[in-house]
């Protein structure tokens, strides 16, 4: 690491900026490549960090729900899908699957953040499934957060045909929220308008199984 490049990642760290020391030194190989202007390379280091922030928040929303049911007399445990997918296939290579499956299948809530925020590798799906299906077997609570649409989690996990299957499985029984607003990466360009028609979402933003509202909705506090 160069003196420069030393000075510039101990600013980042001091200025709390954890997701734009860790992408920096990538933005300016695609800033010289693209030839770039100072003000998008900069303009692309906030909105960097602004979309990580945002993905943490929604993290920190999950963990909520997971920490009230630990409240409650329930077990939990949150992971990244990175994470878990690295651990199950180091464990299947070890020959110890069976043995590091239940880490994630015996806890009464899992919360699985930052799908399809990293690649994986090609056993993805597999590694997934297998925690899903599980889990979907035994009536226990999963929570997943993502920055993709579902029909995009086939390609990020390398599986389309599995990918269906996780999906089916977490959304029989579950519900699917969608907590966001106009992309902050492409805000310039109002392609949130332009895409609605693509969507895989319905206009509700609570769903389960086809159903237009919960089976059991929780109930609303008076105070």
């Amino acid at each position: 690491m160069t003196a420069a490049a030393s000075d510039l990642d101990a600013l980042f760290k001091r200025l709390h900026l954890a997701n734009a020391r860790r992408v920096w030194r990538g933005l300016i190989h695609r800033a010289e490549r693209e030839r770039w202007t100072y003000q998008d390379f900069l303009t692309w280091v906030a909105t960097e960090e602004i979309a990580h922030r945002q993905q943490t928040r929604l993290d920190h929303l999950a963990i909520a729900v997971a920490y009230r049911a630990i409240q409650n007399g329930f077990d939990a445990v949150f992971t990244t899908a990175a994470a878990l997918i690295d651990d199950l296939s180091a464990a299947f290579r070890a020959g110890e699957l069976t043995h590091t499956l239940p880490t994630y299948t015996h806890p009464g809530v899992l919360v699985v953040g930052e799908v399809g925020y990293l690649t994986y590798g090609t056993d993805a799906a597999n590694m997934l499934f297998h925690v899903v299906n599980e889990r979907h077997r035994r009536y226990r609570s999963m929570i997943f957060t993502t920055n993709i649409a579902l029909k995009s989690w086939g390609r990020v996990l390398h599986d389309e045909d599995l990918a269906q299957a996780i999906i089916d499985r977490v959304l029989e029984r579950g519900r699917l929220l969608r907590l966001d607003g106009p992309s902050i990466r492409t805000l310039h360009a109002n392609l949130d308008d332009a895409m609605k028609e693509e969507s895989d979402q319905e206009p509700d933003l609570v769903r389960i199984s086809g159903k237009s509202w919960s089976e059991f909705p929780e109930p609303t506090p008076l105070c």
